[in-house]
């Protein structure tokens, strides 16, 4: 009977999510599997499950571009000392 109790409640929690254009529960679960956001309700009106996460894809661009810079200037550091 509980479990019953805790499917009913994550329904009536999607369809909510769904309605308010959020997450649902396995929304929250799948975006975090592979790192993008994924709703349901853009299955619904037509669109991508999961889209890339563009504010998470530029802040990893530039923290790409700070290590490659950390990497260059040590090794400029290193070749002008030897």
């Amino acid at each position: 009977m509980p479990i019953q109790i805790l499917g009913a409640a994550k329904t009536v929690y999607d369809a909510g999510a769904i309605i308010a254009d959020e997450k649902t529960i396995n929304d929250h679960v799948i975006s975090e599997i592979v790192d993008k956001e994924c709703k349901t309700r853009s299955l619904l009106e037509g669109e991508e499950y999961c889209k890339v996460n563009l504010d998470k894809a530029i802040k990893d661009y530039i923290e790409n571009l700070k290590t490659q810079e950390q990497l260059k200037q040590k090794k400029e550091n290193k070749d002008g000392k030897g």
